[in-house]
This record gives structure tokens, C-alpha cells and sequence, in this order.
């Protein structure tokens, strides 16, 4: 048994507060298998997005309008583009020669540090499409791990957490 599979140290029943529910945790290994099958049911899921990755971006029937995904590939490009100068918050982009202020931009500044090597790599289309898969990916293994820290049973849990990801 290795150090990261060893059990955590436990605290006595008696010290324990009733309150707080005692979660277990599933091992390394078994995330790892998790997070594999997810990433196998993302390239199902979001396929021909893959294949297409840098031409055009996958948007769903409901909820977010292509003009909002447009906005996230121009935030990718802009951001990509201007980091090193500093000047995240004014652009002669838009309304040139007149400097347009971005301090009210919907930037989603998590996703622009996370997707910019991606975006200047293969570009801002791809790096979109990029963090849609991801969140497909990160948010059923996130809930998996959750229902099975709730429910100790991990088919469930693997269910679950799918289920959670695509809806």
C-alpha cells in the first residue's frame, strides 16, 4: 500500500460532530478508471465537434445563443492576443479609431488563463470547443466523486455523475 492509498487519519467517535455526515472517499486507482470512461463518453458525446475542432463551434439547442458562444471566441482571441501587453480592458478592435472600454466584457477570466497555450496554439475556435468538452469531462467526474462520497456505491455514482454532465 502507498502513502496516497493509506487510509486518512481518523478522528474518535467521540470528537467526531454529529452534524457533519463522514464521507469516503474512492481510491486514486479508481478515480483514474473514472475519469477515463468520461473522457471515452466526451468524444462520443461531443463527436463530431472533434472532428471539426477548429472549424466551427458546438453549441446546444437550448440555453446559450450563438451570439454568446461567438462572444467566447472573441474573448479567447482578444485574450490570447493582448495578455503580454497588459491591456486586457481597452481594445481598438471593435470601433476603431475610438478605444472601446471592456471593464462591464462578460470575460470569464478562469477560462481564458486555462484555455490561452490552447488558443494560441490551434486558435480561439478550438480552445472554446475545448472548454466544452472539459466541462462535459470535469462535471461528471466531479458529481461521481460526490454521490459516492454520499452513497459509497459506484455504479451509482458513475450514472449519476453522467447523467449530471449532460443535462
Amino acid at each position: 500500500m502507498t502513502n496516497w492509498d493509506a487510509p486518512p487519519h481518523r478522528v474518535a467517535d467521540a470528537l467526531w460532530p454529529w452534524w457533519i455526515p463522514e464521507l469516503v472517499w474512492p481510491r486514486r486507482r479508481t478515480i483514474a478508471l473514472v475519469a477515463l470512461f468520461y473522457a471515452v463518453l466526451t468524444v462520443i458525446w461531443t463527436w463530431p465537434m472533434l472532428r471539426d475542432i477548429t472549424q466551427g463551434v458546438i453549441a446546444p439547442a437550448w440555453g446559450v445563443t450563438q451570439q454568446d458562444i461567438s462572444l467566447n471566441v472573441w474573448n479567447e482571441w482578444y485574450f490570447a492576443n493582448t495578455w503580454h501587453t497588459g491591456n486586457l480592458l481597452l481594445t481598438q478592435a471593435i470601433f476603431y479609431p475610438q478605444q472601446l472600454n471592456l471593464l462591464r466584457q462578460a470575460y470569464g477570466l478562469t477560462q481564458l488563463i486555462v484555455t490561452a497555450p490552447m488558443t494560441v496554439i490551434m486558435g480561439p475556435i478550438a480552445s472554446v470547443n475545448g472548454v466544452l468538452a472539459l466541462g462535459y469531462w470535469s462535471g461528471a467526474i466531479g458529481m461521481c466523486v460526490l454521490i459516492y462520497a454520499i452513497t459509497k456505491h459506484m455504479p451509482i455514482a458513475v450514472i449519476v455523475g453522467w447523467i449530471y454532465a449532460i443535462t
